[in-house]
């Protein structure tokens, strides 16, 4: 019989820690006893490493894997991109509800554009449609599901194609500007697909593997407490069988790993009071102080 440990998983929570201390505490206000406290302890307990300039993607990368990819296919999902006071922010994707006929239209539309360079578009569904290229590109995208209600430009495509990428994006945006489906769109006040975001030619998978929790960041982004709070209560049991796990807001944070502080520490926390906004407020800070 084998003595070898059953493998921990690594957990990514995004939306988990908020930076700022007013929307923890608001976040965390008027939260009944229980909430949290199966991770408490896990927290308090746990060994901190701060992080800095990582995205959600590049630790799914790192920590999921990748599929095999050969760089000629991926993934475009139609969006809305709202302009605020400096750049330009995601809608989360599935807010715009396209139709099967309005995304077949809209993907035909971009897919005649950008033929001439050999890129093909292909249906899938409503909200996603496959790329095909002629020859292999490297370039690093992020997951559309992490550009919402985020400034767009510090998420911009990375690598030795991500310009290319991001001309086609460009082209693609002015494209639909004012194609049909959008000023039909605009006549009932729904929101116009004004962009097309290419990712996912590096292999990273078409839905967050089962190890990236995205409850939190959508309770965040919503401003939703009690769902946030929920969030906590339903990852107890996967928290209290994980290796580590990765905390953040828009952005990985901090990493904590299990079983690393001394006994007298680890000992310490098991007998003191199961406090989430406790642990959390020594978890934030142990983070890198952002810029101004």
């Amino acid at each position: 019989m084998s003595t070898q440990p059953a493998a921990r998983e690594t957990l990514l929570l995004p939306g988990a820690l908020p930076l700022e201390a007013a929307v923890r505490r608001a976040l965390l206000d008027d939260a009944a006893d229980p909430v949290g406290r199966g991770c408490a302890r896990w927290l308090a307990s746990a060994t901190i490493t701060p992080l800095e300039g990582l995205t959600w993607s590049d630790c799914e990368r790192t920590l999921a894997g990748a599929a095999p990819s050969d760089g000629r296919t991926g993934q475009a999902t139609p969006m809305h991109f709202v302009l605020a006071l400096t750049d330009l922010t995601g809608a989360a994707p599935e807010a715009l509800a396209l139709t099967e006929d309005e995304s077949r239209a809209l993907c035909a539309a971009c897919e005649a554009h950008l033929a001439a360079e050999g890129v093909a578009l292909a249906y899938d569904s409503a909200s996603t449609w496959r790329v095909s290229l002629p020859e292999p590109i490297d370039v690093l995208c992020e997951r559309p599901t992490w550009l919402a209600g985020e400034p767009i430009r510090p998420l911009l495509p990375r690598g030795r194609d991500a310009r290319r990428v991001e001309r086609w994006m460009n082209e693609l945006q002015m494209l639909l500007h004012d194609h049909p489906v959008n000023r039909d769109r605009a006549a009932r006040l729904a929101l116009p697909v004004n962009g097309v975001w290419l990712w996912g030619f590096d292999g990273l998978a078409p839905v967050p593997e089962p190890v990236v929790v995205t409850d939190f960041a959508r309770a965040l982004a919503a401003g939703d407490a009690a769902a946030w709070q929920r969030a906590w209560a339903s990852i107890a049991d996967r928290l209290a069988g994980a290796d580590s796990v990765i905390l953040g807001d828009a952005s990985p944070q901090v990493r904590l790993t299990r079983g690393q502080r001394g006994w007298l520490a680890r000992l310490g926390a098991r007998w003191q009071r199961a406090d989430l906004a406790a642990a959390l407020e020594r978890v934030a800070g142990a983070t890198v102080p952002r810029g101004p």
